[in-house]
């Protein structure tokens, strides 16, 4: 007979905190999602209006508040999110 092991205290709170952790990459990634959408129907709307697709000074303020945020990593992930227009 094979003995069946329970997850110490500690295991509990990892797995609790990694369900935790899915739930706002859950979160995030509708965000991304609505975001990308969001940035689209922008871009149409402005080449419709007759001017660029991109505001340069937008995508420099998006840049700005990441950076500001989360650092270098922060700058890494708004070039991303830009990327996905």
């Amino acid at each position: 007979m094979t003995a069946i092991i329970e997850p110490g205290v500690g295991e509990l709170d990892v797995h609790r905190l990694y369900d935790e952790m899915d739930r706002l990459d859950a979160g995030i990634l509708a965000a991304v999602v609505q975001r990308t959408e969001l940035a689209r129907r922008i871009a149409t709307a402005r080449v419709g209006a007759g001017s660029p697709r991109v505001t340069h000074a937008h995508d420099l303020d998006v840049i700005r508040r990441y950076t500001a945020e989360l650092g270098g990593s922060g700058t890494a992930m708004a070039m991303s999110l830009l990327r996905l227009r």
